[in-house]
């Protein structure tokens, strides 16, 4: 075991760091400190909005009993978990993740620990899905089938297919913007009757995750209901809060039908009495959302080890006590 004097990060032999599994813990430590309740509500609608779906998270939607082909299942997943959307907005962009863009994974170790713990399904013989491809386990080994990154990387690319095909479906007005399908930086925009590419939105972005902010900016819509599950987004939606302020931020993380008013939590941040806060203002090195998304990464992420013996709530109070040092431009 090694171990890295300042901060105290631990890693193993390999050099792998011991990452904390708590950082989940992180968002719901951050809304105390501001009253939850004042700006977490169960949704009502937008007036003029735009859906974006992190599309990863959708993908652990496992095979019911009686869907035997991908066709069946991949059409199944997307009436339960995009179109759906269609009733309240005319505008869903759907993201997945661009593995490789960068010809390395730096997570490459911790998701194949990760994954070693799933019983994994072996690639599918097939070169690309088609609607006629069996499903090759039950529900209950869907995760494994996931853990096969050659499987999921042909099954994303046969969710674009299907979402390409939905231009003879669409209604007039209807648009869905489909990232991370197709080579690697291209996102695209299907409507009835074609399917063109939005070159503003070609990105070197590896995960769903950040990408979901640069669709936020993109769309005209100014109510935007960000759909994802992943605790990371939370803190890059803060981290990138100064792009998107003209917009109405509603974050839905499938808490009870709930979603989070970024735009009230921010305004909670702006308000904080804290003497640490108010230095740190004054300072004007860095905004508030910005600091309490750079404390995410400290508790710990897939390529960041963490504090050990320490949990979220400790790290936030240490950071706010320490800010203005912290963010102390000298």
């Amino acid at each position: 075991m090694g171990v890295a004097k300042f901060p105290p990060l631990f890693f193993s032999d390999d050099g792998t760091p011991l990452t904390n599994t708590g950082k989940s813990t992180y968002k719901s430590t951050l809304l105390k400190r501001y009253g939850e309740n004042d700006f977490t509500h169960v949704w009502s609608g937008g007036q003029n909005l735009a859906v974006i779906i992190d599309g990863m998270p959708i993908l652990f939607l496992a095979p019911v009993l009686g869907l035997k082909n991908f066709g069946n299942y991949v059409n199944f997943l997307l009436n339960r978990k995009v179109l759906v959307y269609l009733k309240e907005s005319k505008e869903i962009h759907v993201i997945f993740d661009r593995p490789g863009v960068w010809g390395f994974n730096l997570k490459k170790k911790v998701q194949d620990e990760r994954d070693s713990k799933r019983q994994e399904v072996p690639t599918l013989s097939e070169d690309a899905i088609q609607d006629v491809t069996p499903i090759p386990c039950p529900g209950t080994q869907w995760p494994g089938f996931l853990a096969n990154r050659g499987n999921k990387h042909k099954l994303i690319q046969f969710i674009g297919q299907k979402i390409f095909a939905l231009k003879d479906k669409l209604s007039e007005g209807e648009v869905i913007i489909l990232g991370g399908y197709g080579p690697t930086n291209t996102t695209y925009k299907v409507e009835k009757g074609s399917v063109t590419e939005i070159h503003q939105l070609a990105c070197n972005h590896e995960e769903a995750d950040t990408q979901v902010v640069a669709h936020a900016k993109f769309t005209s819509h100014t109510d935007i209901r960000i759909v994802a599950a992943d605790t990371d987004v939370f803190a890059v939606i803060l981290l990138n809060f100064h792009h998107l302020q003209e917009k109405h931020i509603f974050l839905d993380q499938g808490d009870r039908a709930k979603v989070t008013d970024m735009n009230a939590l921010v305004e909670a941040m702006n308000g904080d009495q804290d003497q640490d806060i108010l230095l740190l203002k004054q300072q004007g090195h860095v905004s508030l959302p910005q600091f309490f998304g750079f404390i995410h990464p400290l508790i710990g992420s897939d390529i960041l080890c963490s504090p050990r013996s320490f949990g979220p709530a400790w790290i936030l109070k240490t950071c706010i006590d320490f800010c203005t040092h912290i963010f102390d431009s000298e």
